[in-house]
């Protein structure tokens, strides 16, 4: 007789990626603990520790433990705690002991904290895609405005979003964009060659994957609806090649679970824009029956079969506040 993991997910019940997984765990009776991040504004002291296979953590009034299971961890430091140090304190050990934890061969984590590093730095992330073999759009990340004035032509044929890991609205970029180069010396910004054709979002988990094909009239599907344009959503199957490309890359990068962006352009070519080590995919799991969470579940709970990764089987800057969404949605 087989005895499911004991799952632990951790994040914030105010998010709506998380939140949306807590609830598909309880509709579907799934047998779950969760750690509510906002919970540190309660606390004044904490204790983490490993000792495999349990890995617990202690707040004194409250004590999580897994033992032989798995982590699902959607977390990141945010201001505005009670006791900053004491919260600081808290995501560093958390961090620090959930990538220890990664390497046991009986717990199981979603992901590994060092593999979502390199999602916050966009060159170093294409530079990692490109040596798993993706096609990449041309790039230039910069804050020298003369640079891009002189490089691109102010014709919709290039887009710009931000470098770092904080979601922005993708733009293209045209006249209006143009006069506002000037504030790149604030911070430098990501600019891309634009493919023209359609979106494919493909979320892996493990080797296991969902692809959806996106039709819009804008340039950046997510919003497109709040933009007054057109969204169609239809599942695909992936080409064989890109299928093994995103397992490679989730092999050399720790993953167990990423949104793989791509866009397919009119001869049927596909390039990748970005691969996401914490996607929000509450978003598209409307268009394909919560089939995203409920598979996330489902491997989480998979008892006796623990793999940590898959196997071939201040000042105004140039994008503007406006541009940041109040919800990550992707």
């Amino acid at each position: 007789m087989t005895v499911p993991n004991k799952v632990l997910l951790i994040g914030y019940l105010t998010e709506g990626t998380f939140s949306h997984l807590v609830n598909l765990a309880y509709e579907n009776s799934y047998s779950i603990e969760v750690l509510d991040l906002n919970y540190l504004n309660n606390i004044k002291s904490f204790k983490i520790t490993l000792e495999d296979p349990i890995f617990s953590i202690d707040f004194g009034d409250k004590v999580y433990k897994v033992e032989k299971g798995s982590v699902f961890y959607r977390g990141f430091y945010r201001s505005g705690f009670d006791n900053e140090l004491v919260a600081k304190n808290f995501f560093y050990e958390l961090e620090s002991f959930l990538q220890i934890a990664s390497t046991s061969a009986t717990l199981k984590v979603f992901n590994p904290p060092r593999s979502l590093a390199c999602n916050s730095n966009k060159y170093l992330h294409l530079r990692k895609l490109k040596l798993s073999k993706f096609r990449v759009p041309e790039t230039i990340v910069t804050n020298m405005p003369d640079r891009i004035s002189t490089y691109i032509a102010p014709n919709h044929t290039w887009v710009n979003k931000g470098v770092s890991g904080t979601r922005t609205i993708v733009n293209s970029v045209g006249g209006y964009e143009c006069f506002r180069l000037g504030m790149l010396n604030n911070c430098p910004s990501l600019f891309q060659r634009r493919v023209f054709g359609y979106d494919v979002r493909v979320h892996f988990i493990q080797t296991a994957y969902v692809a959806l094909k996106i039709s819009s009239n804008k340039v950046d599907y997510r919003y497109a609806k709040r933009q007054g344009g057109s969204l169609i959503v239809e599942e695909i199957e992936l080409p064989q090649s890109i299928y093994f490309k995103c397992i490679d890359y989730m092999q050399k990068n720790d993953s167990n679970f990423i949104g793989f962006d791509f866009k397919v352009d009119e001869y049927g070519k596909w390039w990748i824009l970005e691969a996401n080590p914490m996607p929000g995919f509450e978003f598209f799991d409307q268009f394909c029956g919560n089939r995203i969470g409920i598979k996330l579940l489902e491997v989480l709970m998979l008892a006796n079969s623990i793999i940590n990764k898959p196997s071939m089987a201040g000042n105004d800057v140039y994008i503007s506040k406006e541009r940041i969404p109040m919800i990550d949605l992707g």
